[in-house]
C-alpha cells in the first residue's frame, strides 16, 4: 500500500524549486530565442512550479502545527521562512500565468517581447525568494533541529541508525 512520506514537507518542497528554477532558465533563454518550443516549455514549468508551491505551503503549514514549543528564533526564523515562501508561491503564480500569455498569445509590433521578458523578470525575482525562503528553512532545519524529532523517531533502527541521529543531533546543536 502507498503511503504518504512522514514528515511530508521536505518530500514535496524539492519538486516545485526545481521546476521552478529550471522555469526561469527557460524565461531567460525564451528572450533570446523562439526555438525549441522553449515559451511553450517554461509555461509548463512555471504553472507545475507554481501547483507545486500550493502543495509545498500547504505541506509547510500543516508541519508547522505540529514541530512543538520552539525557541524565540526559532519561531521568528519559520515565520520568516513562511512569509517568504507564500511570497514566491504568489510570485511563481504570477509567472506562470505571464508564461502563459507569452506562449500562447501572438504580440505585434513593440509589444511582441514585452510578456517574454516580463516572464524572465518576474521568475528571475520568485527564484530570489526561492532561495531565500530555503536558506531559512534549511536553518530551521540544520540550526534549530526544526522538524528533526519526528524524522528520528521514524529513521529504521538497522545499520546503526540511532547512532548516525545521536550524532547528527549532536552536530546540530554545536
Amino acid at each position: 500500500m502507498f503511503q504518504l512520506p512522514d514528515p511530508l514537507h521536505p518530500a514535496i518542497v524539492h519538486f516545485p524549486i526545481v521546476l521552478l528554477l529550471i522555469g526561469a532558465a527557460g524565461a531567460v533563454v525564451s528572450v533570446f530565442t523562439e526555438r525549441w518550443n522553449v515559451r511553450k516549455w517554461t509555461a509548463l514549468l512555471l504553472i507545475g512550479g507554481a501547483l507545486g508551491a500550493f502543495a509545498a505551503t500547504w505541506s509547510g503549514n500543516q508541519a508547522k502545527e505540529t514541530v512543538g514549543t520552539l525557541t524565540e528564533s526559532a519561531e521568528t526564523l519559520l515565520d520568516n521562512h513562511e512569509e517568504l515562501a507564500e511570497t514566491a508561491r504568489n510570485i511563481a503564480i504570477f509567472a506562470g500565468l505571464v508564461a502563459l500569455v507569452s506562449a500562447f498569445v501572438k504580440w505585434k509590433g513593440a509589444l511582441r517581447h514585452v510578456p517574454t521578458v516580463t516572464t524572465a523578470v518576474v521568475s528571475l525575482i520568485c527564484v530570489c525568494y526561492i532561495v531565500a525562503a530555503a536558506h531559512l528553512g534549511g536553518k530551521s532545519v540544520y540550526l534549530h533541529g526544526v522538524g528533526t524529532a519526528s524524522v528520528a523517531n521514524t529513521v529504521p533502527r538497522v545499520l546503526g541508525a540511532e547512532s548516525w541521529c545521536k550524532r547528527a543531533r549532536l552536530v546540530m546543536t554545536d
